[in-house]
């Protein structure tokens, strides 16, 4: 136990004293010195200063979420299960990093958001057709850009009909 635990606390001291940073390929970074934003970092060899400064990482290729179903009524007043698949990149990693906490999150709060919207606006037909999808990924790509994310694509991976049961003023057991 004795060696594992020096070992470690050597490992974090050399992490702590070491002048530079590897930002791999897939990655940004910003740099804060002092608790500050300094730059932006991309891909390579950087040199930092111990102590001073801080970098906070994010992937940057793309990605995807899967959001889960939603409980909505369309325009013709059919209510529908629906679910998509978003696929995504970090456009901005100042933004996604420092002005947003929790960018997944922000990912799905935003998706979920524009798709809701987007369904009541529109009847069952019109969500079964495939060719009415990117009008719905270009709503959520427009409020993605606020938090830095760059939403490629949202696809439905299921829209159903679906039957709503509401137990109000019931207390379940």
């Amino acid at each position: 136990m004795g060696f594992e635990k020096l070992f470690e606390w050597l490992t974090q001291f050399w992490e702590a004293l070491r002048p530079w940073i590897i930002i791999l390929e897939y990655e940004r970074a910003v740099l804060l010195r002092l608790g500050r934003y300094r730059k932006t970092l991309g891909p390579g060899f950087h040199w930092v200063a111990p102590w001073l400064d801080t970098t906070i990482s994010a992937t940057t290729v793309a990605n995807t979420f899967h959001l889960a179903d939603q409980s909505l009524i369309t325009r013709d007043g059919e209510s529908v299960s629906v679910s998509a698949v978003i696929t995504y990149e970090i456009a901005d990693a100042r933004k996604f990093l420092l002005e947003v906490e929790g960018g997944t999150a922000a990912v799905a709060d935003i998706s979920f958001g524009a798709i809701a919207e987007w369904v009541c606006r529109h009847a069952l037909d019109e969500l079964r057709e495939p060719k009415n999808w990117p009008r719905i990924a270009t709503e959520v790509r427009r409020q993605g850009k606020t938090y830095g994310i760059d939403v490629k694509r949202v696809t439905f991976s299921d829209i159903t009909r679906s039957k709503t049961l509401r137990l109000l003023g019931q207390n379940p057991r």
